[in-house]
């Protein structure tokens, strides 16, 4: 759960973000830099979370198919 939650918070970062680049002052050179490591931490988070679901469905499999 702590997982999900701290990857969530990274990507509505990501988000929140969105509404300042549609804003008609452009962010600084630095808050697009921000913007993009925190990019880069919430699709971290998405793969992570994907490679873990897979685990599980596969391993799920496994058990079920042993009964």
């Amino acid at each position: 759960m702590r997982l999900q939650e701290r990857d969530n918070q990274h990507f509505l970062d990501v988000l929140g973000f969105v509404r300042r680049v549609a804003a008609s002052d452009r962010p600084s050179d630095d808050a697009l830099l921000r913007w993009r490591s925190q990019i880069d931490t919430a699709l971290v988070g998405v793969l992570d979370r994907e490679q873990i679901g897979r685990q599980l469905q596969k391993r799920y499999k496994q058990i079920l198919s042993e009964k």
